[in-house]
């Protein structure tokens, strides 16, 4: 059941964003991007590298703010410029999360609750929250561990149980699957699943294909700041945009698991950059 004070809607309205170097204006990282998320749905960027897909993010985390445009959380209800309300209702992981002391795992957990209290100490609550996000993400035999004796796939589900212990309503995740095996892959999916099944807004970042497209309910297909494609997977994952924003071949299949994508070689090229034997 979602509560009336949860946040059930984000709206991008047509976001641009560009960075700065040394005073100089780079080229635009989004252009023009418009979409809208919903509770209950796990939502996947996918595209090439430099696409904007981290952007994106961090704009709907408030960490970077648009030259253009608007981010609206429940049509326009003021989350992103009051920090604490902000802490609490959104929860952002980067791709690159690590930690360089030897603290306690537990204490790694216990930090994503600090937008609930008024100190470090946990109450009751606390506790709670930070017991069931390390039991759900498989960490809980590791609370009294170092993080620096963690393998790195150990790390990313630590940092994942920190990021369930907020219990924020919007949940940003940037290619989480990166390091992990694939048995810790499928425990994440069902965990990014479920968290949308408990009427959360889930987004994610992946580079997997086929993990994206098992995933998701929907995914959305960016390339050079633009959003090519948003729907369904499979109305997404076509030989023509793996062509065009890819430039790869690929191969499609489908199990009673769901269906796989295989990209299988490098489209070919014809003169001035054009695509050779797009298929749909």
């Amino acid at each position: 059941m979602v509560s009336r004070d949860t946040l059930k809607t984000v709206d991008v309205m047509d976001v641009s964003h560009r960075y700065r170097d040394h005073g100089d204006t780079l080229d635009k990282t989004l252009d023009g991007v418009s979409l809208s998320l919903h509770a209950g749905e796990v939502v996947s960027l996918i595209g090439p590298n430099g696409a904007g897909k981290t952007t994106l993010l961090k704009c709907l985390a408030g960490l970077l703010t648009p030259n253009s445009g608007d981010v609206l959380y429940d049509g326009g209800r003021d989350v992103l410029s009051l920090p604490e309300l902000r802490a609490r209702k959104i929860a952002y992981l980067p791709q690159f999360q690590a930690v360089h002391w030897p603290v306690l795992a537990r204490e790694v957990v216990a930090l994503g609750r600090l937008p609930h209290g008024e100190s470090f100490h946990t109450n009751r609550v606390d506790e709670t929250k930070i017991e069931e996000a390390m039991r759900r993400c498989g960490v809980s035999a590791y609370a009294d561990k170092s993080v620096l004796a963690l393998s790195g796939g150990e790390q990313a589900m630590l940092m994942l149980a920190r990021l369930l212990a907020t219990d924020a309503d919007v949940l940003l995740v940037d290619e989480p699957f990166t390091s992990l095996d694939p048995e810790r892959q499928l425990q994440l999916s069902a965990l990014l699943q479920e968290e949308a099944r408990r009427g959360k807004i889930i987004v994610t970042i992946v580079h997997d294909l086929t993990l994206a497209a098992r995933l998701s309910h929907r995914l959305v297909l960016m390339s050079a700041g633009k959003i090519v494609a948003l729907g369904l997977p499979d109305d997404v994952l076509t030989q023509r945009n793996l062509l065009s924003v890819f430039n790869v071949e690929a191969e499609f299949g489908r199990t009673d698991k769901g269906s796989y994508i295989i990209p299988s070689g490098k489209a070919h090229q014809v003169e001035h950059g054009a695509v050779k034997n797009v298929a749909d």
